[in-house]
């Protein structure tokens, strides 16, 4: 009769199956940390390689253009060539400096020259300042939703830290992934080799 050892009790396929679910574990991993890269890529460029291109990008900052463009995102402007269209998004400045990103809604004479009336799409008035076309800073040509908050975190020290971290900590979890995969696969074969 033969003598079963512990070792040859345990089925094959049970490591396997914790070496699948190591895999797994380990795509997800890999996942995320590509789409980190990705998303940090695509933001660094919007925020502040486009600039460079002769176009410029804002965050937005507040949910009056909801839902058409959420808090949180950026939206590049191009450049001011025409008159806006009634229906269009603008970018403009007021007169203390803020930023405001509304649609056109329609146009108001002003010592005879149009004067654009706008409009928050979450707002149920119109707004109660005329635009001087002269403040338009841009028209609306894409809106990438919530990558704002992304910019915001790169502009800012305690954001480059934290990102630099999570690639680390990413970075880090693949290799014990691999190292404990590896490290299976090794105790596997020495296993296969006693029986």
């Amino acid at each position: 009769m033969r003598a079963i050892s512990a070792y040859s009790i345990a089925s094959p396929a049970a490591p396997r199956i914790e070496s699948g679910a190591l895999a797994l574990v380990r795509r997800l991993v890999d996942v995320a940390l590509i789409a980190l890269i990705g998303l940090v890529a695509i933001t660094v460029a919007l925020s502040r390689l486009a600039p460079l291109a002769g176009v410029e990008t804002f965050v937005i900052r507040g949910g009056s253009m909801e839902p058409a463009i959420p808090l949180g995102s950026i939206v590049v402007a191009g450049a001011v060539e025409r008159a806006p269209d009634v229906g269009e998004v603008v970018i403009y400045t007021l007169p203390n400096g803020a930023v405001v990103t509304h649609r056109v809604v329609g146009f108001e004479p002003v010592d005879g020259a149009a004067h654009l009336r706008t409009r928050g799409d979450a707002n149920a008035q119109a707004d109660p300042m005329l635009v001087d076309p002269v403040a338009v800073l841009g028209r609306v040509e894409l809106v990438v939703p919530w990558l704002g908050y992304l910019a915001w975190l790169i502009g800012t020290p305690g954001g480059v830290v934290g990102l630099m971290s999570a690639v680390a900590s990413l970075v880090m979890a693949l290799w014990l992934l691999q190292e404990l995969e590896w490290s299976r696969t090794q105790r596997m074969r020495l296993l296969q080799g006693r029986l």
